[in-house]
């Protein structure tokens, strides 16, 4: 989308802004789908978290749009990836649902695992920035079938959880995914996904369990809420900076 704003007069800019954000309301963002498209589940709780330009169609792709070529032009004027992490990703306002709403959802999350709101949860991915950068999905919108992702940066949960499942691998009862759990490990990120499942090991449906009510209340949309637990910033930090990096790398190949 770099043509958008790179080049040529404001009044031109304004106009091919415009009928790209005409194209993608007439045929679906970069996920197939648009938020009219999209029927809601019946559900006896109303939702009114979102994004204030959500739900009116072209003025939510008009948005997206300006947000990933303000990141495409950070990128270009920003030369320390880590400090676009700071800025975009860690840091900030929250595309996918109000502050308030951001704040309560992040203090649902603090009292259920006694972490620090402020401290401890970030909203990362398409749900923070309002497009993904992850390479198998660079840029496809934010919609109402996505992920809002959350990263937990917990010292102490991450060694509770590491302590489990060590006690739950020396048991010898059966993990499927033990290999790919401990991969993840020595990047210092605890996927959930990973972890043992079983009545042996009760930390795992408790987990679901929390996360699943979140969605279901309904009170932060239709999205699913999913978590990974990292054990210090730095780890959180360069794994965004990866993704960033990768982004750098696409743009000075265009």
């Amino acid at each position: 989308m770099a043509w958008l704003t790179r080049g040529g007069s404001d009044q031109s800019r304004y106009v091919m802004l415009t009928l790209a954000c005409r194209w993608a309301a007439a045929f679906g963002t970069d996920q197939q789908f648009t938020h009219r498209h999209h029927e809601e589940p019946s559900d006896p709780v109303p939702y009114d978290g979102g994004h204030s330009s959500r739900g009116t169609g072209e003025p939510v792709e008009e948005e997206v749009l300006i947000r990933v070529e303000e990141f495409r032009e950070t990128l270009s004027s920003e030369s320390s990836d880590r400090r676009v992490v700071d800025a975009k990703i860690l840091h900030g306002s929250c595309f996918a649902i109000r502050d308030d709403v951001h704040y309560s959802l992040k203090d649902e999350i603090a009292t259920e695992f006694s972490l620090k709101v402020h401290q401890d949860i970030f909203i990362v991915g398409s749900a923070k920035l309002g497009f993904s950068i992850s390479p198998k999905k660079r840029y496809r919108h934010f919609g109402d079938r996505s992920d809002i992702d959350i990263a937990i940066v917990s010292h102490d949960l991450y060694e509770r959880i590491w302590h489990e499942t060590h006690e739950y691998m020396e048991s010898g009862a059966y993990w499927g995914n033990r290999k790919d759990f401990e991969k993840y490990l020595a990047w210092g990120w605890i996927r959930p996904d990973k972890l043992p499942s079983g009545p042996t090991f009760s930390f795992t449906d408790e987990w679901w369990n929390f996360f699943r009510s979140l969605q279901q209340s309904r009170k932060y949309g239709p999205y699913k809420i999913a978590a990974a637990v990292y054990h210090d910033m730095s780890f959180l930090t360069k794994y965004q900076m990866s993704s960033v990096a990768a982004c750098r790398s696409e743009e000075k190949e265009e």
